[in-house]
């Protein structure tokens, strides 16, 4: 996909899935459960990591063990509706609601869940606008 750096896809079972040959700096998490265990113990460290949890698609809540975060860089963070403080988030809302209004939005293509493999290698929809998968 065009602006990633790099993307690797999952597999079943998640302990399957290569982490070892990403280096990053920010990992952004909808799924945790095991596959949050998996790559905070196998992604390459080179520099500090910062994991933010957004979402838990996977409906499962995991133990980090404590060994694992002082043995390695890592940072971890939570994005969600308590993340910002009511006063703070209005706040911002007030600047990040007209920035929003002059952006020039992308056309979305609309691909059926069932073909999100084929779609996300076909170069052809790349710099046409955003991919939105449906069920």
């Amino acid at each position: 996909m065009k602006g990633l750096d790099e993307y690797i896809v999952q597999k079943d079972p998640i302990t399957d899935t290569d982490f070892s040959q990403v280096v990053c700096d920010v990992v952004l998490d909808y799924v945790y459960g095991d596959l949050a265990l998996h790559v905070l113990s196998t992604v390459n460290i080179q520099r500090p990591l910062q994991y933010i949890t957004i979402g838990v698609l996977s409906r499962k809540e995991v133990a980090i063990p404590p060994g694992l975060l002082r043995s390695r860089d890592i940072t971890i963070r939570g994005s969600g509706p308590g993340a910002i403080p009511m006063p703070v988030l209005q706040q911002e809302m007030k600047k990040l609601v007209p920035a929003v209004t002059k952006l020039e939005l992308l056309e979305a293509h609309s691909v059926p869940l069932k073909d999100i493999a084929e779609a996300w290698q076909d170069k052809s929809l790349e710099g046409k606008g955003r991919l939105v998968f449906i069920p």
